[in-house]
């Protein structure tokens, strides 16, 4: 039931994204945010990367190292347009969840 929990919860988290844009009015210039937003967007692409590249090569992660790793979830996380696709899946999960129980797919 965890895999299809976290599962429905990435779809609806999808899906979010696409209700987003489709508020936007289909323009993905809007869609996208301010200049201020994408360059957040950049920078933290940017240093995913980094940290990507510097953790690759090692073979167990330090404290530090996982740190850096949950620090930059949060980050991501509450990039503007990953917060609004987040909402959307928190406002339907228990709802879609609790079909997906009924169905007897679960």
């Amino acid at each position: 039931q965890e895999e299809v929990a976290v599962a429905l919860y990435m779809i609806l988290h999808e899906f979010g994204h696409w209700y987003n844009f489709k508020e936007c009015g289909d323009k993905p210039y809007v869609y996208m945010g301010n200049p201020s937003d994408i360059d957040k967007e950049r920078k933290l692409f940017e240093y995913r990367k980094k940290l990507e590249r510097e953790l690759s090569g090692k073979e167990s992660l330090s404290e530090s190292d996982e740190q850096h790793i949950k620090e930059y979830v949060v980050k991501y996380n509450n990039l503007k347009r990953e917060k609004i696709a987040n909402d959307y899946a928190d406002k339907h999960f228990q709802e879609k969840y609790e079909l997906l129980k009924k169905s007897g797919y679960m």
